[in-house]
């Protein structure tokens, strides 16, 4: 039986040309090798998953996603998690 769990993203993904990096706290439950995955609908293409310590950093093509929040699921052997990634605009990421 699949172990689940649950992601919390606190940065938005910004709609722009080019890869960016998204970083994330690492659930405990998540072995070395890790595979991340979007939902089709949202158009953001993993282009590298880096497991450094407690740190998941996700290299990722946002430039075709829609605006809105988005599922990401990371996987581990048998363990799922998912969390939801906002995708905004380059002017009210920081907001």
């Amino acid at each position: 039986m699949a172990t689940e769990c649950k992601l919390k993203v606190e940065a938005p993904l910004v709609v722009r040309t080019g890869e960016q990096e998204l970083t994330l706290k690492a659930p405990e439950t998540l072995g070395d090798s890790v595979q991340a995955q979007f939902e089709d609908e949202a158009k953001i293409k993993v282009a590298e998953v880096l497991r450094e310590g407690d740190t998941i950093k996700l290299r990722v093509d946002a430039s075709e996603a829609p605006l809105g929040e988005w599922e990401l699921t990371l996987r581990s052997g048998t363990t799922e998690c998912k969390g939801d990634v906002r995708v905004a605009t380059p002017d009210s990421s920081t907001r």
